[in-house]
Parts: C-alpha cells; sequence; structure tokens
C-alpha cells in the first residue's frame, strides 16, 4: 500500500510497483500538477519521499537517506510494495477555481441574435393546401418577418408536429437571426413554454469561466468558473502546440477543453438554474487563438512557428452538436474572431466591452495573464503586440502559489518586522498566495529592505527578524522569506517566498513593461501621452494599482487615467449573446489592429533588461548590481 499524507489528513492506495506514482495518483482522484506535460522540466508535481523504496524512471534506485527527499512525481516510480509519500497542498491538481467574474462593458443594447416568435396558422383546406413551411412564412410574414428560414430536416419535423397538434396557445419557433436569413434552433406548442438561455465562455489558458444567460432579458442566472482541464497535460502554450502535433495529441486536447471542462461547467449551470441542455440555444466562446482552435479541434502548429498564422481568423458558426457542447442541437456556437496568432478573440472582446477606440487621445490597453496582449489606440488605429510573461501573476511557478480561490492570500502588507496584514479571499487559514499577493510581497518587500533592486534577499535582517527559512531540494536550496508559519496555514506547512519565486515575478513585470514600452517607441509617443490605462483580465480585478506601480509593472501615471475593466474576454462573449450587432462589429474590430512582433524589435531585448530590477534599471545602473549571498 502506498500511504500518502496530505495537508487534511491521509489517504491509502493500492501500490503498483513500477508505476509512475502521477498514474498511482491520478488513478485514485488526486492528480498532481503536471503542468508540463510529465515532461519532468517544472516543479509542479514534486513530492516528499518519506518510507519505502523508489527508483527513477531509468530504472535506477532512489538513495532517500534519513530525511525525506523532494522529487518529482512524474519522474518517480515505487521500487516496493508498500512506502509512504508527503503530497503538499501546492502539488496537488484542484478542479475548481475561482476567477473574478465581473466585467465593465459599454452601455449594451440589448438585442440577442436569438428571436422568438409566436403565431397562429389556419389548418389547411382543400381549398388552401399549404404545406407546413408556407404556413410558418406566412404567419411570420404577417408579422413583418420576411427574411428567408434555412429549414433543416429536424427542425421541419418539428414544425410538423407543432403544427398538426397545435393548441389554442399557437406554436413558438426560436431561431438564430442573421441579417438575410432566419435559422430555425426549435419549433413547440406555446402551452409548454420553454426558456431560452445563451452560454457566454471565456476559454483561458489556465483558467475556463462560463455565464448563463437569459436571453429574454439578459439577466445571469449562473456563474461558473474551473481550471481549464488542458493543465493537466501542458501548462502553457507552446506546450500545448507541441502536444496538438499529432492527430490523437489535438484531439486530447480538444476533449480536455470542451468535454472535461466546458461540458462540466455547463451541467453546474443548468443545475444551479433549473433548467435543461436543450434551454441553451446560443453559445459564444472567447479565447486566445491557440485555446479557440483547440476548442474546435483545429491543428495549430503553423500558430507555433514564424510567421505565426493561425488556420483561421473568423470562424464560421457551427452548432452545438457539431461542437460537442451540451446545449440544443441546433443551439448556434460563435467563437469569436482573432487578429493573429498570438492576438486572439479574448483581445478582440477586450477592445469592444472597452469601447476603447471612443476614447480620445492615446489610450493602452492590456491584458496580464500567462500571455500579456497589449493594444496602443489613436485616433481609430491599433497597434497591438504580445509578451509572454508566463504563468506567475496566476500563481503558477510559484513555490507556494496558489490560483484565486478560497484559502488564497489576496493581499499582504509588510512592516520593519515582518507581515503586518494578510487578506485571505473567503477567510480563514491560507493555502497560498496568488498572483496580486505575490505583486503585493514583492513591491512590500523591496519598499521595507528586504529585498534589493533584483529581488535578492537581505539575509541577515531575516536571520535577526526569525523570518529566515532555506527552501527548495537538496539539489538546490534556495533562501526564502517566512510568509506564513505552518501552525497558521492550512496545510500545515510554512508559506514561503523564495528568491527563486522573485525572480519568476521579475521576469514576467519586466515582459509586460517591456512590451508597453517597446509599443510606445513604435507608435512615436511616451508615458506621457497616454491618456488611459484600461486593465483587463481578472487578475486585474484583485491587482492593488500602488503594488503594482512600485513593483515596476505599470507606469506612475496619474491614477485617474487607470480603468479597469474586468474580464473582458467574458464581457464579450455575453456581448455576443445579447447584442445581434455584436459579431459584425467584432469582425470589423478584428481587422484594424497592426500587431507588432516583437521577436523583431531589436530594442525590445533591451528593454526587457532594463526592467527586470524594482521597479527597473537604466543604462549604466544594471551594471552596478550584485549577487546575493549562495546558501550555505
Amino acid at each position: 500500500m502506498l500511504r500518502v499524507v496530505l495537508g487534511d489528513g491521509e489517504r491509502l492506495l493500492e501500490a503498483e510497483p513500477d508505476r509512475k506514482l502521477t498514474g498511482l495518483l491520478r488513478r485514485e482522484g488526486l492528480p498532481l500538477n503536471t503542468r508540463c506535460g510529465e515532461r519532468g522540466v517544472c516543479r509542479g508535481c514534486e513530492v516528499e519521499l518519506v518510507e519505502g523504496e523508489f527508483r527513477w524512471l531509468d530504472g535506477d534506485p532512489i538513495r532517500r537517506g534519513s530525511e525525506p527527499l523532494v522529487v518529482r512525481g512524474c519522474q518517480t516510480a515505487m521500487a516496493s510494495a508498500n512506502g509512504t509519500i508527503r503530497a503538499p497542498h501546492r502539488s496537488l491538481l484542484e478542479s475548481e477555481a475561482q476567477i473574478d467574474e465581473d466585467f465593465v462593458t459599454h452601455e449594451p443594447h440589448f438585442s440577442p441574435a436569438v428571436r422568438r416568435f409566436r403565431f397562429h396558422s389556419p389548418l389547411p383546406g382543400l381549398d388552401n393546401p399549404l404545406t407546413h413551411k408556407a404556413r410558418c412564412r406566412v404567419a411570420l410574414a404577417a408579422q413583418g418577418e420576411t427574411r428567408p428560414i434555412a429549414w433543416t430536416v429536424s427542425a421541419l419535423a418539428e414544425l410538423g408536429q407543432a403544427l398538426d397538434h397545435q393548441p389554442a396557445e399557437g406554436v413558438v419557433l426560436d431561431c438564430h437571426a442573421e441579417e438575410d436569413r432566419l435559422h430555425p434552433i426549435r419549433v413547440f406548442p406555446a402551452v409548454e413554454e420553454k426558456s431560452r438561455l445563451g452560454l457566454a465562455v471565456d476559454a483561458g489558458t489556465t483558467t475556463v469561466a462560463a455565464l448563463l444567460v437569459d436571453l429574454a432579458d439578459g439577466r445571469i442566472l449562473a456563474r461558473a468558473s474551473r481550471y481549464n482541464q488542458q493543465i493537466r497535460r501542458a501548462d502553457d502554450i507552446a506546450s500545448r502546440i507541441g502536444r496538438a502535433a499529432t492527430q490523437a495529441g489535438l484531439e486530447e486536447l480538444r476533449t480536455l477543453l470542451v468535454e472535461e471542462t466546458i461540458a462540466s461547467l455547463v451541467r453546474r449551470l443548468l443545475n444551479e438554474a433549473e433548467a435543461t441542455p436543450e434551454d441553451i440555444l446560443s453559445v459564444a466562446i472567447a479565447g486566445n487563438t491557440v485555446i479557440e482552435h483547440l476548442a474546435l479541434g483545429l491543428p495549430v502548429e503553423s500558430i507555433g512557428r514564424i510567421p505565426f498564422t493561425p488556420v483561421v481568423r473568423d470562424f464560421p458558426s457551427l452548432t452545438a452538436a457539431e461542437a460537442g457542447i451540451p446545449a440544443h442541437p441546433r443551439a448556434t456556437v460563435q467563437v469569436l474572431p482573432c487578429v493573429a496568432g498570438y492576438i486572439g478573440g479574448d483581445i478582440v472582446a477586450d477592445l469592444y466591452a472597452s469601447g476603447v477606440l471612443k476614447y480620445p487621445g492615446v489610450s493602452i490597453l492590456i491584458d496580464i495573464g500567462t500571455n500579456g496582449e497589449i493594444v496602443l489606440a489613436r485616433e481609430g488605429e491599433l497597434l497591438v503586440c504580445a509578451t509572454a510573461a508566463g504563468p506567475a501573476f496566476e500563481g503558477a511557478g510559484i513555490r507556494h502559489g496558489v490560483r484565486a480561490a478560497p484559502g488564497a492570500i489576496e493581499h499582504v502588507r509588510l512592516g520593519r518586522d515582518g507581515v503586518t496584514s494578510r487578506l485571505v479571499i473567503g477567510g480563514g487559514k491560507p493555502s497560498g498566495l496568488c498572483g496580486s499577493a505575490i505583486v503585493d510581497f514583492v513591491s512590500e518587500a523591496f519598499r521595507e529592505g528586504f529585498l534589493g533592486p533584483l529581488g535578492r534577499l537581505d539575509l541577515e535582517r531575516l536571520r535577526s527578524a526569525g523570518l529566515y527559512r532555506k527552501a527548495g531540494s537538496a539539489h538546490r536550496p534556495l533562501h526564502a522569506f517566512l510568509l506564513a508559519d505552518g501552525e497558521d496555514t492550512a496545510s500545515g506547512e510554512d508559506i514561503l517566498v523564495t528568491e527563486y519565486d522573485v525572480a519568476e515575478v521579475l521576469k514576467a513585470k519586466a515582459a509586460i513593461q517591456a512590451g508597453m514600452r517597446t509599443l510606445l517607441r513604435q507608435a512615436g509617443t511616451g508615458w506621457d501621452k497616454v491618456d488611459h490605462l484600461i486593465l483587463a483580465g481578472g487578475f486585474a480585478r484583485h491587482l492593488d494599482i500602488e503594488s503594482a506601480i512600485a513593483l515596476g509593472l505599470l507606469p506612475d501615471l496619474p491614477r485617474n487615467r487607470f480603468r479597469v475593466v474586468g474580464n473582458g474576454s467574458l464581457a464579450g462573449a455575453y456581448l455576443t449573446l445579447t447584442e445581434a450587432e455584436a459579431l459584425p462589429s467584432l469582425r470589423a474590430l478584428s481587422r484594424i489592429p497592426r500587431v507588432l512582433e516583437l521577436n523583431t524589435v531589436p530594442e525590445f531585448e533591451d528593454e526587457f533588461v532594463e526592467c527586470l530590477a524594482i521597479p527597473h534599471l537604466d543604462g549604466e545602473d544594471w551594471l552596478l548590481s550584485t549577487e546575493g549571498e549562495p546558501v550555505s
């Protein structure tokens, strides 16, 4: 038996010698965070070997010694029938997520593309032998609707049944209305009074959020979010492109997103709203270009190589049955148009929902996530770029990083003697810290002198304050700051911030800041000319602006120039459901931006290096920095 020690107890599993620990734990409902696809290049699935015999995948035995040994679960197998391991909370792949589903949009004009028609039609006679299809056309024409109807055989069958058994209340036709035609979704006797609902989806690299919307009035009936289950195979976009190189890998990623993530969310939403899949008549999905392609099972290899071209930018409509989404089989599924290989429908949604083109002067919109997309808007023109920030701002790649869910430290404040306050989502004991908290920590630690400009900890000061800890593994020890003692945490494990964690944050913020600087330089303008700075994405809703400025992530502009719009991707999907003019507008908007590929701009690398410090360095100042002392 394999005994697995967890933060809240332990589990006994049937052990199988020679099977990887990741496989053993996944089978028993304890999946480890294998975000690199089990290639052994990340630290997501680390566990501690406590007792028993284990081996590396190449067959060599693992020599543990007297102390527990930290190893990667994906590279470790059982070598005996019994053993004990400890799986820290940070290494377990949680299935649920909480991202900020709130958003701010332009003033909506409620006019959903899903239209409902009620009509009565006299029964045919020998003197009036109209077909069922013709009777429907005549009835709609009497209401002023003259667009042709694109009937399917299954919809005609429902029409025939409804008209043959027409009660006194009449017949209802729900259809998707396009500019030149109507597409029937369902036909039924009016006495049945069925709901008409829409599904809005923000399909992010790390998390997926969804809303169930009443298409009768635009009300949001239910909200849900979940980790994108693709992270079980690959954490970042580059890894997913590589995994999708084979047809089997492509289908696996499509299944993980559509069937195991979106479909799971739909079931939760329907349960909360007490509705059925057949009530969902319209679906809108926004995401980055790769995720949108994977949702439809389209190849993504060309996005991963120069010139980074997608298969398609303006996606064709399809039915829910074709997409594999649990909704009415003839429900229309719209995937929002993208701009380029690394500028997706989520950014087009940000632009539409924020109304940035209507702002006077110079505006910058930034969506901070695993990929940081930046847009400069001026006089109706859009210059856009994408920079690889990495997952640090989403809590990934950080030793005790977690995503913004109950138990995560959302904000932290430091004083001269250490931590003065922690804000935990949902209250209670913390389980880790999310992206907004790590930004707080780095800026606060720098202000209080615990960190130098290159993110090196002041070890003497930490030791005198009792805040120093040694982290990492025997092969890679790290200096760390004690953020929360194990007695005060949910797992009973100290929550630490290591110098490696700080370095990850500095690289992420440098990528974002350097991208903005490069965009401004290419546009021939500067920060003093920026009138509006718009922050999009769920991370932005939690971000403390002052901490972000102190870190150097954001510029030190007058605070009235900042605007936080939240999850603009989800907002754009919502507007696609509730405004008939949204999709044509999104398509037109997607054709405006001029894309700047940062790898072709020589000064971007120089900007990146200058932005690696807190808040940043300029010119020769970089040469004056020093390395911290080694771990002993």
